[in-house]
């Protein structure tokens, strides 16, 4: 049984270093900032979210929607209300859950993940091979390869329609197909769509943050300044 008490001191030395390095500073938030602004440009997540929100009866409904983090600094300051990484969704109010999203005074939460594929290496971990290839190193162990030990966050905001004559929204559109190709066929003013479409920006209030095991990585808030002030790092150009 010696296993049980092993595995229980390593759960326990997980939260309490987490704990630590957040007291400390070992694991900074500002870190823990760039690290996210990398996780939403990650196109091993095929830049795909949870959407949560509530209905008028008070039940959670969640779903999967794709999103593109579109609000870099020139397309924020050019949409009232707007602030570099807020993100673009295509909202389609057939939806309860977009319904409910785009309620008035509604608020949502988004949740994004690195791809769980223990496959997928983890940038922050990897290394490169002779041939140039990211690979895990040989001596990391493979419960540290999963979901468990990569980085998501969990983002608490609001959702606003970003009218469709709007100045930017030709350079949102692109911006979006750009990362979602196919979403072109049901985007705002597609002959093709079957339901109504809208561009809706996600403005988050507050940053929740896991990057993965407290031991290597910071877990807790992000400040938004910290969040916004860091500059894009946008793949699709």
């Amino acid at each position: 049984m010696r296993w049980v008490g092993a595995v229980g001191a390593l759960l326990l030395c997980m939260g309490v270093c987490a704990w630590e390095h957040a007291e400390t500073g070992t694991w900074h938030s500002d870190v823990a900032a760039k690290d996210l602004r990398k996780l939403l440009v990650d196109d091993t997540t095929f830049y795909v979210a949870s959407l949560g929100s509530v209905s008028r009866d008070g039940e959670m409904v969640i779903g999967a929607e794709y999103y593109a983090p579109c609000f870099n600094a020139s397309l924020a300051d050019q949409v009232d209300g707007a602030h570099e990484g807020d993100l673009l969704f295509l909202a389609l109010p057939v939806s309860e859950n977009w319904r409910n999203a785009l309620a008035p005074n509604a608020t949502a939460s988004v949740l994004i993940h690195s791809n769980a594929d223990p496959t997928v290496v983890d940038v922050r971990h990897g290394i490169t091979s002779p041939a140039g290839r990211l690979r895990w190193p040989p001596e990391r162990p493979m419960w540290r390869k999963g979901m468990p030990s990569k980085a998501r966050v969990n983002m608490h905001g609001t959702m606003t329609v970003v009218p469709s004559k709007h100045a930017t929204s030709d350079d949102l559109a692109a911006c979006f197909r750009r990362y979602h190709p196919d979403a072109a066929a049901w985007a705002p003013g597609s002959p093709y769509s079957p339901h109504l479409a809208k561009w809706a920006r996600f403005a988050p209030t507050r940053i929740y943050y896991v990057g993965g095991f407290g031991d290597e990585h910071y877990i807790g808030d992000i400040p938004l300044d910290l969040y916004r002030a860091e500059p894009p790092k946008l793949k699709v150009q």
